[in-house]
């Protein structure tokens, strides 16, 4: 692995993967960039490939800002059991601390809330507090939908997605998203009884959505709506 500072875009981290076929730009929240490439290629090449993209990667960086949530004191930010507090405090660098009800970010005084290593900060609690309360809570309530509703499954994966709430294999695997621990308990269960359908039927025709309605109770239609509001993204 190797750092190295690029003008314009800050420091970009570089690592060599072994099983990277071609260069690849990954870019976080905040600007923080990770360059993987296969073990082959020099360091040096993947920054003249960086240098040579750096207005495509620059105008990325803007897009994925301008959709950030700014975490501030005044955040009303909720996990299942959690709350998010922001507390400036007398220290030299953010850090968090999660107990039974509260995730707590402190920061120092003299920084803004809004400074990006308080930003990260920020996000590290909310995933670190996601990933605890699903591995607590989905599995037992995948379990539960199961054997309730005679669904077999083989695995069940937790995962920081980006774009889904969940997913089912052709070996029926299941992977639920961490994020599904900040939607109420009725879209959850949405969800999980989503992807134990699939264990059924792998696509979504008319069979599909005749097995669901047969087990939900509530208006799935409107369960669509209301889960439209929310993202699995915390930005």
């Amino acid at each position: 692995m190797r750092k190295e500072t690029i003008s314009g875009l800050g420091t970009i981290t570089f690592i060599k993967r072994r099983n990277n076929r071609r260069i690849n730009v990954k870019i976080e929240p905040h600007s923080n960039i990770k360059v993987s490439l296969p073990q082959h290629i020099p360091y040096h090449t993947a920054k003249k490939f960086v240098m040579e993209n750096r207005l495509l990667i620059q105008n990325k960086i803007e897009s994925i800002n301008g959709r950030l949530t700014l975490f501030e004191q005044t955040t009303d930010f909720k996990t299942m059991w959690h709350t998010l507090r922001m507390k400036p405090d007398n220290c030299t660098a953010p850090s968090f601390s999660i107990d039974n009800r509260f995730i707590t970010v402190n920061y120092p005084h003299n920084f803004s809330v809004l400074q990006p290593e308080v930003q990260k900060t920020v996000r590290d609690a909310i995933e670190k507090t996601l990933r605890m309360e699903a591995k607590i809570y989905l599995p037992r309530r995948l379990h539960e939908f199961a054997l309730k509703y005679k669904f077999n499954y083989n695995k069940v994966f937790l995962k920081n997605l980006k774009t889904l709430w969940g997913s089912c294999s052709y070996q029926n695997n299941i992977n639920l998203n961490i994020h599904l621990m900040r939607l109420p308990r009725h879209l959850i269960d949405y969800i999980i009884l989503h992807e134990l359908t699939h264990t059924v039927i792998k696509n979504h025709s008319a069979s599909f959505h005749n097995l669901l309605n047969s087990i939900l109770d509530d208006n799935i239609e409107e369960i669509k709506h209301e889960l439209h509001k929310y993202s699995p993204q915390i930005y």
